[in-house]
């Protein structure tokens, strides 16, 4: 076997992991509410070698202290833990407060002033001996109309200034003075306008609800990729072990032969060198294995130090059928997919704040009522007033500024309604995408189960052929490079379908775990 048999198979393994590991797609693909992929149902886990898993997290503890996980419990703590699926949670309750906030313009607004002022000193009103002028002043008898109006205005104000105890000492406002004011304002007009905020408010509400679906969705989908890149690296690990104990059983015979005088020494170097590179690929599998498992837990809002690992999978197992046409997977994800209910929400919020804009026109009635109450104002203030009216405001002109924006706003849901159009459009290209890259990775699998039986029927007769000495190291080497390269492609290709098979299920609405449609 040439060294760079093995060389190029493995040496492409931390790629491959790092492209699984990485979320696919993840351009413009809305997203629905999710869980893991069907698939999680084969993951049996070995009571032997579990014990009682951890508290926060599930699961069952390993012997060497990692905690196995599957599919189902990973996807439960992302939900519960991830930072965005929190923050989108935090969103739909700042956004329920939002419309009860709104709700609470419906009714009257009750609203209390207070005032308290010290003065320098107190207001007094002095005439400075205005009763003996007025005496002084007033005609004997009246000579005219005009005269007697003069003098019953004399005759007035004197009486005036008797009943407040004489004009000289008569106080305006104490030094102290205070003053409490109720106000009560109910709107008429503006109801409409409250009516449609709120309802405008209540869609961002679902709007935020289907956020939160899409969100998950999302996250699922990267902790399901960063899973099965788990199950891939330890595929990996296992198929980097099977080429050394292949190796090593090879050089036990050549070493036999060797030591025969059948081959020369050449031929014992040969599988030595192969050996070490072999050796060399199960440390960088590991490696990869490792980074896979800081992954996951990234990807489930954890801490990369979280000792993780996936629960056990076969990857000879044949593939979970998906018998759906590309025609349905297209109904579904246009009935299913929370990207088109998000916008729809948000399209029927715009709707509201395009009526209450228009409303914004009219003339603005309100119901007022007021009580107020003052003190240390003097004799000529009045203590206690109360009023109850209507007021009405208008803005006749305000050069389109009103109009213009409720203009803004019919415009705005009609921007909305194009977006839905494009989502819809690239929801189907991306249906096309998923679904077509699904069945090319189940023709994959199928080719790559055939090449392995026939890889290990070669590497069956060039084993027979070297024992008799009709093939030599080289092509025992060859032939046991070829069946590894083979069990490696077909878990490439496992991996790759289920992987496939998540994100059609995504793209169509649907849950990624079968059991939970």
């Amino acid at each position: 076997m040439k060294p760079t048999h093995l060389n190029c198979l493995f040496c492409l393994l931390p790629a491959l992991l790092i492209s699984i590991a990485s979320p696919r797609m993840a351009a413009a693909d809305p997203r629905e509410e999710s869980d893991p992929l069907a698939a999680a149902e084969k993951h049996e886990e070995d009571p032997a070698i579990a014990e009682p898993g951890d508290e926060r997290l599930g699961g069952k503890r390993l012997a060497d202290g990692t905690l196995q996980l599957t599919l189902a419990d990973c996807l439960r703590i992302a939900f519960e833990k991830h930072p965005d699926a929190r923050r989108a949670r935090i969103a739909v309750t700042r956004a329920t407060a939002d419309a009860k906030s709104i709700r609470g313009a419906y009714g009257p607004t009750l609203q209390a002033d207070g005032t308290l002022m010290v003065w320098h000193d107190e207001l007094v009103a002095d005439f400075g001996g205005l009763d003996a002028e007025i005496e002084a002043t007033t005609p004997p008898s009246p000579e005219s109309q005009f005269d007697l109006w003069v003098l019953q205005q004399f005759v007035g104000l004197s009486n005036l200034m008797d009943a407040f105890g004489g004009a000289s000492d008569m106080v305006l406002r104490k030094r102290l003075t205070y003053g409490v004011t109720l106000r009560l304002t109910q709107p008429l007009t503006p109801l409409y306008q409250v009516y449609q905020g709120y309802k405008a408010r209540r869609s961002q509400v679902r709007q935020a609800e289907h956020h939160v679906a899409t969100k998950q969705a999302d996250i699922a989908l990267q902790v399901v990729t960063a899973y099965y890149a788990v199950l891939q690296a330890q595929a990996y690990g296992i198929i980097a072990a099977s080429a050394v104990e292949q190796i090593e059983a090879h050089l036990t015979r050549v070493r036999s032969f060797y030591e025969q005088g059948v081959v020369g020494k050449n031929e014992l170097l040969k599988v030595k060198v192969e050996l070490a590179n072999a050796q060399k690929y199960v440390i960088e599998a590991e490696s990869s294995l490792a980074v896979a498992r800081a992954n996951l837990a990234v990807q489930m809002g954890l801490d990369a130090s979280e000792a993780l690992t996936s629960a056990p999978d076969d990857p000879s197992d044949d593939l979970p059928v998906v018998s759906v046409t590309i025609e349905e997977a297209r109904r579904e994800a246009l009935g299913r997919r929370t990207e088109l209910l998000e916008i729809a929400a948000g399209m029927m919020a715009a709707e509201h704040g395009a009526r209450a804009g228009w409303w914004d026109l009219v003339p603005q009635l309100v119901l007022l009522a007021q009580y107020d109450h003052v003190g240390g104002q003097g004799r000529l203030a009045q203590a206690d007033s109360f009023f109850a009216g209507l007021a009405l405001s208008w803005e006749v002109w305000d050069w389109g500024r009103k109009y213009h924006a409720a203009r803004a706003g019919d415009l705005q849901v009609e921007e909305i309604r194009l977006q839905r159009e494009r989502v819809e459009q690239l929801l189907q290209l991306d249906i096309a995408d998923k679904y077509h890259r699904l069945r090319s990775a189940e023709k994959s699998f199928r080719v790559a189960q055939v090449s392995i039986e026939q890889a290990e029927e070669a590497l069956r007769i060039e084993r027979e052929r070297f024992s008799v000495q009709a093939a030599t190291t080289t092509e025992v080497l060859d032939a046991e490079a070829n069946l590894t390269r083979a069990r490696a492609n077909r878990v490439n290709a496992y991996y790759g379908y289920m992987l496939a098979r998540a994100e059609l299920r995504r793209a169509m609405g649907l849950p990624l775990l079968a059991d939970e449609e």
